[in-house]
């Protein structure tokens, strides 16, 4: 898995939490 990818879907997890804390 390229690292790009890996961060993409670090940052679109990071984001899906916060969608669910606000």
């Amino acid at each position: 898995m390229p690292m790009s990818e890996y961060l993409c879907l670090l940052t679109t997890s990071k984001r899906r939490q916060t969608d669910m804390g606000l």
